[in-house]
């Protein structure tokens, strides 16, 4: 299994996990969440960058919380998580 290294590449593998659980297609789930169809397949393919609103309209689709949203995928190795950034060195004044 493909081992998620950032947030939207975690997300693209649970969103997919949960929408094949529900035994729903892409198009499915993108009406059930008011979207379309392309923008859906673009943050299951890590592409994009879904805001909180979408992300809500998501989870609300799939019946689940946001935290099961960003909760691991089933088989993903706990021993990595996602990186939520990089930290940066202060800037010289």
């Amino acid at each position: 299994m493909l081992v998620p290294t950032t947030v939207k590449e975690h997300l693209a593998l649970q969103l997919r996990q949960l929408r094949r659980e529900m035994g729903w297609s892409q198009e499915k789930l993108a009406e059930e969440a008011s979207m379309h169809r392309t923008y859906l397949a673009g943050i299951e393919r890590s592409l994009r960058n879904p805001s909180l609103e979408n992300l809500i309209k998501l989870a609300n689709a799939l019946g689940v919380t946001m935290t099961e949203l960003f909760a691991r995928p089933e088989g993903a190795s706990p021993a990595r998580s996602p990186r939520v950034g990089t930290r940066r060195k202060p800037r010289p004044k």
